[in-house]
């Protein structure tokens, strides 16, 4: 078992992203490809740049005819290419590049975010929708409904920031938009723009009328405080 360990450490490890695993076939690989992919990554961490597919055909008990197939696939489908690379001392050399790889699966993770964000944002916006319908007691217009859009859409006011203008104006017994849109205006004035920049402008606003609160008593308590001025009949 020792021994076994020893060979094993000493065999060395391919790092391979999760990415790829999870993502090959959305990419266009076969299981086929995958593999010989992985021992084409292998063999490049290892410092082999431009393995022998006869080695890789043995390891993976094929024939070396379907290893050129399985290399001419990746290429044509632009998982990788072959870079011709000149040393100092004027020699070439072949090696595997993987750069178009990385590039699809950047891509890949970029439309599925974007996918993500787009049901996200319209999971949101039926939630202010829904919101302000059981707040306002009653179903929003179509031109109430597009208002609320342009809000989003046009003003990129945060979801969250306009259920923070709902709480205010039903707060204030207001249930109108027009009211919630002069919140929302007065915030953009003040560069409000989460429901947190709401709650530290309420609390500074809170902190100010404290502060002016106590600087009245303490004025009216040293006006109460003056000793009472005799008065004296001087003609006496």
């Amino acid at each position: 078992m020792d021994q076994f360990m020893s060979q094993f450490l000493e065999a060395g490890e391919t790092h391979i992203s999760n990415l790829i695993l999870q993502n090959y076939r959305k990419i266009g690989l076969t299981s086929d490809e995958l593999i010989f992919l992985i021992h084409l990554l292998s063999f490049n961490q290892a410092g082999n740049k431009f393995p022998d597919t006869n080695q890789i055909a043995s390891q993976m008990g094929v024939t070396t005819q379907e290893t050129y197939t399985l290399l001419q696939k990746l290429i044509e489908k632009k998982i990788i290419s072959i870079k011709t690379i000149d040393d100092p001392n004027g020699y070439s050399t072949d090696q595997f590049n993987f750069n178009a790889l990385y590039e699809k699966l950047n891509n890949l993770n970029q439309r599925t975010q974007e996918k993500v964000e787009v049901i996200e944002k319209n999971n949101s916006r039926k939630d202010v929708y829904e919101k302000i319908e059981v707040e306002f007691g009653r179903p929003l217009s179509p031109m109430e409904l597009e208002s609320i859009s342009m809000w989003i859409d046009q003003d990129h006011y945060k979801p969250e920031l306009i259920l923070m203008a709902l709480k205010e104006a039903i707060l204030n017994q207001a249930y109108s938009l027009k009211y919630m849109d002069r919140i929302l205006l007065n915030w953009e004035k003040k560069h409000i723009k989460t429901s947190q920049d709401v709650k530290k402008d309420k609390e500074k606003r809170q902190q100010r009328n404290f502060s002016n609160d106590v600087s009245s008593k303490d004025i009216a308590k040293n006006t109460n405080d003056k000793p009472e001025i005799p008065l004296y009949h001087w003609s006496n």
